[in-house]
C-alpha cells in the first residue's frame, strides 16, 4: 500500500532535502500529500523556533493540549499512518503553520517554495481517505500482535477481513484514486493467506480458543473447507492422543442406564458403538469439547483455562501445549531486538555480553513491574487476624449477659488462650542454657 501510492523518500538525516516531495502540478499527475505532510513535519520538528511557532499557533486556537506534529520512520508502516493522523486532526494548525513560516522567510524563492508545501482541500480530502484505508490494516495488525496474549488464533481471520475491507473499495469510485495500490494490496494479502496452508498451528490454535471452537469455519467458510479444516483437528488429534501416554484420554464411562420411552434399543447400541470406539479413543473427548459451551470467567486467559481444565480434555490440553506457545508476529522479537540496539550505544559499544544481558533483562522488570510486588502480610498481622478470627468465632456470652458453653475458663475449666502465656522472663533463660537436642525435643 505504502511503496505503490506514494513515491516520496523518507526523510534522512544524512540527506535532509531528499525527502522534499514535487509541488509543481503537471498536465496529468497530481502532488504526492503523504510527501507534503511529511515535508511539513520535518519543517516544524527542525528547529525550537518553528516549534514555538507552532505551540503559539495552537494556543492562539484555544486548543486544549499544544502537541507536535509527528514523523514517520521506514523501518515501521505504521508510524506513517500516525503520522498522517496527526496532520488530518490538527489540519488548521497546520495550514496556519506553514503560512506562518513562509511569511517569516526573507528570501523570495524559498518563500515560494514554503507556501507550495500548503496541501489543498482536495489533497487533504485524499489524505483522510488514505488514512482511513490504513486503519483497516492497523486493526487487524493489533489484533494478533499482542506480547501477553495468545493472538495466532486471529491471524486467519484478520487477513481474511483485510483482504475484503481493501478488495471491496478498490471497485467503488469514491477510491479510484487507491485502485491500484488497493489491488497490490490485496495480491500481497492473498499471498500470505496462502501461506496460512503451509502450517496447521493457524487452524488448530482457532480450535483451541475455548470461545470460540472454530466458530469461524461455520460462519465464513464454505462446506468442503469447514471439512478439510475438521479432518485437519482430527489428525492433530490422532497424532497427539498416539504420541501422549497411555491413559491420558479420557476413559469411556460405563453405568447403568434406564431406557426411555421414546428411544429404542438400537439406538442405544450405536450410541454405545461409537463412545466406545477403539480406532479412536479420543473421538468422545473430541466431541465433548466442541460441543459444549464454556463458561469463562473474566479476566481468565486460555493459558489458565486450560490449565483449569486439563483434566477434563487431557488430549487437547496436550495438544494446546504444543500450539499454544506459536507466536504470531516477531513483534517480541523485533521489540527486543531494538532495545539492544538502544542498549548498545554508540558510546557503549564496548559492553560484554553478560552486562548486556543484564540490563535488557532489568529494563525488563522495571517496565513489567517485576522488581516491587506488594508484600505479604508479616508476622505480627497474621498473630492479630488470627487473634480476631478467635474472638469472632467465640462468644462466651448471651444477651442477658449469661455464660454460655465453652466459656469454661470461668468456671474452673481449661483456660483461654490469653491464660496460658506466661510473663515470667527467665523461661527465655533456661531455655539458652539447654543442649539443642533439649530444645529439640521441649519445641516438638
Amino acid at each position: 500500500m505504502l511503496s505503490t501510492y506514494s513515491k516520496a523518500p523518507h526523510y534522512d538525516p544524512q540527506d535532509p532535502k531528499k525527502h522534499l516531495p514535487t509541488t509543481t502540478v503537471g498536465d496529468s499527475d497530481t502532488r504526492d500529500e503523504v510527501g507534503l505532510i511529511r515535508a511539513i513535519s520535518v519543517k516544524e520538528r527542525s528547529s525550537a523556533k518553528r516549534k514555538e511557532t507552532y505551540r503559539h499557533i495552537q494556543i492562539k486556537a484555544k486548543a486544549e493540549t499544544p502537541r507536535q506534529l509527528l514523523l514517520d520512520m521506514k523501518v515501521r508502516w505504521s508510524s506513517m499512518y500516525v503520522m498522517i493522523l496527526r496532520a488530518i486532526e490538527d489540519q488548521d494548525h497546520v495550514d496556519n503553520f506553514v503560512t506562518a513560516i513562509a511569511c517569516d522567510e526573507k528570501d523570495k524563492t524559498k518563500r515560494r517554495k514554503l507556501e507550495a508545501l500548503r496541501l489543498t482541500s482536495d489533497e487533504w480530502e485524499r489524505a483522510d481517505l488514505f488514512a482511513q484505508l490504513l486503519a483497516h490494516a492497523d486493526e487487524r495488525q493489533h489484533a494478533f500482535s499482542s506480547e501477553t496474549h495468545l493472538c495466532l488464533q486471529y491471524a486467519i481471520p484478520a487477513l481474511e477481513g483485510l483482504h475484503k475491507a481493501w478488495s471491496t473499495r478498490a471497485a467503488k469510485d469514491r477510491y479510484s484514486h487507491f485502485s491500484n495500490a488497493l489491488h497490490a494490496c490485496a495480491d500481497k494479502i492473498a499471498e500470505y493467506y496462502d501461506k496460512t496452508g503451509d502450517s496447521k498451528a493457524y487452524i488448530i490454535s482457532m480450535y483451541l480458543a475455548p470461545d470460540a471452537k472454530g466458530s469461524h469455519f461455520e460462519k465464513h467458510w464454505y462446506v468442503g473447507l469447514q471439512k478439510e479444516a475438521e479432518a485437519l483437528m482430527e489428525q492433530g488429534m490422532t497424532a497427539t492422543a498416539t504420541s501422549s501416554k497411555p491413559g491420558a484420554s479420557l476413559k469411556p464411562q460405563t453405568s447403568k442406564r434406564v431406557l426411555s420411552d421414546n428411544e429404542s434399543d438400537d439406538d442405544k447400541t450405536q450410541l454405545g458403538s461409537d463412545s466406545t470406539s477403539a480406532s479412536k479413543p479420543w473421538y468422545a473427548e473430541y466431541h465433548h469439547y466442541l460441543q459444549t459451551r464454556e463458561d469463562i470467567p473474566p479476566g481468565i486467559s486460555h493459558v489458565q483455562w486450560w490449565g483449569r481444565n486439563a483434566y477434563r480434555y487431557p488430549t487437547w490440553a496436550s495438544l494446546a501445549l504444543d500450539y499454544l506457545p506459536i507466536m504470531a508476529t516477531l513483534v517480541s522479537s523485533e521489540r527486543a531486538f531494538s532495545q539492544g540496539g538502544i542498549t548498545i550505544s554508540k558510546r557503549r559499544n564496548h559492553l560484554k555480553s553478560d552486562i548486556v544481558e543484564g540490563l535488557q533483562c532489568l529494563k525488563c522488570a522495571i517496565q513489567r513491574d517485576l522488581l516491587f510486588k506488594k508484600h505479604g502480610p508479616c508476622s505480627a498481622q497474621e498473630d492479630e487476624s488470627f487473634l480476631d478470627a478467635a474472638d469472632d468465632s467465640v462468644d462466651t456470652t448471651t444477651n442477658d449477659g449469661e455464660l454460655v458453653e465453652g466459656d469454661e475458663s470461668k468456671e474452673g475449666g481449661e483456660h483461654s488462650w490469653d491464660e496460658i502465656l506466661e510473663d515470667d522472663d527467665d523461661i527465655y533463660e533456661d531455655l539458652s542454657t539447654e543442649s539443642p537436642a533439649t530444645t529439640t525435643a521441649s519445641t516438638q
